[in-house]
């Protein structure tokens, strides 16, 4: 096992969619635009309501003094098929189910209908939201956008998302003791989509939340929230995707040879360890909006070095209510979780483990 390279002197520092369109987008402003403009995608804003991005899409739908209007959600395959055999998106259509009074009426407005909801769908499949739109005059109006679902997590994944409770066995702010912190977790497969598209592609999930450190997201950094921030993140200099924290990576890994499919939360408890938080050097920082922007990591730590090739091994309970993050050893040493800043030949530590991190749900499954 290779570690020169990864294993650092320390100091101390206590402290603590792929979304494509058949047509083209247009902003409505008025006369001389289209009457009906149509948007698909994806989104992680419903989650917690069972709506996922590998079996949901949304859509917005605006219109012009429309009298009538029609949606329809079909598998792209079956759509193009049906084009190509003659028939039209006016004619496919107008087997839609119609919006009622309120929704009509919502839809003919400024901002259109926003937030429809079609559930239910295969994971990695494109499908086409048609609308149908007639009015007064006489005259109809058809557009179609196409979205393609992301790919499914892992059940075990799946099975523990929400919210957690942390405790670790720390040193105190003196240095002189141990003492406990706990602090809440939040599971989640990502926070925006351009996070929740990258973290899956990756067979990961997010933890939110590490030892009592304040939690800014992509949004928050970009927003300049607290006033702490400036324009580094809206101006172009900083990734907010990559900075924001703190946070941290729960990965499946599949074993050399193909493995056997997804683990289940049995195989997990009976010693199978394919879940694992991945080594620092391989995955974005815990946060980086700090003093002088500097890149705080979740490292196993010793008091002495700080180890950032080592990934920490993951225990899931048969019953999915606790999670056991373990400390690992190297050359008879135990590193435990604790927060470390990487400099160029050196690491400075924030926050010193002394114990696994335990991880239970807060909403206990029965």
């Amino acid at each position: 096992m290779k570690i020169l390279g990864s294993l650092l002197k320390i100091s101390f520092l206590f402290s603590i969619v792929a979304l494509w369109s058949c047509a083209e987008d247009k902003e409505y402003d008025g006369e001389g635009m289209s009457s009906l403009e149509v948007t698909a995608y994806l989104s992680t804003a419903r989650s917690d309501e069972g709506y996922y991005s590998y079996n949901t899409l949304f859509y917005d739908v605006r219109t012009r003094h429309a009298t009538r209007v029609l949606t329809l959600v079909l598998p792209s395959a079956e759509v193009e098929a049906r084009i190509e055999a003659g028939e039209t998106y006016e004619q496919i259509g107008q087997e839609g189910t119609a919006l009622d009074e309120q929704q009509l009426g919502v839809c003919n407005e400024l901002d259109g209908l926003t937030g429809l909801v079609s559930s239910g769908k295969d994971p990695e499949t494109s499908y086409t939201v048609i609308v149908y739109a007639e009015y007064a005059d006489g005259t109809v109006e058809s557009m179609a956008r196409a979205v393609v679902t992301r790919v499914r997590p892992p059940e075990i994944f799946i099975a523990i998302q929400g919210m957690w409770s942390a405790s670790l066995a720390v040193k105190n702010a003196a240095g002189d003791q141990s003492e406990t912190i706990t602090f809440p977790v939040e599971i989640a497969q990502g926070v925006d989509d351009v996070t929740e598209a990258s973290y899956l592609s990756g067979h990961r999930v997010v933890c939110l939340g590490f030892g009592g450190i304040t939690y800014y997201s992509p949004a928050d950094l970009r927003s300049n929230k607290d006033g702490l921030f400036g324009n580094y993140w809206n101006g172009g200099l900083g990734d907010a995707s990559s900075d924001y924290g703190p946070k941290w990576f729960l990965e499946l890994v599949q074993e050399d040879g193909g493995g056997g499919g997804d683990p289940s939360v049995e195989n997990l408890a009976g010693g199978t360890e394919q879940i694992i938080v991945p080594a620092p050097d391989n995955v974005p920082v815990l946060f980086r909006y700090g003093t002088d922007l500097a890149s705080n990591y979740l490292a196993g730590c010793d008091g002495e070095t700080a180890v950032f090739s080592e990934p920490f091994q993951v225990e899931i309970s048969a019953d999915r209510n606790q999670i056991v993050i373990h400390a690992f050893q190297v050359e008879g040493k135990t590193y435990y979780p604790s927060v470390v800043i990487k400099e160029s030949d050196s690491a400075l530590v924030v926050l010193q483990g002394l114990s696994d991190l335990i991880l239970t749900r807060q909403d206990v499954l029965e």
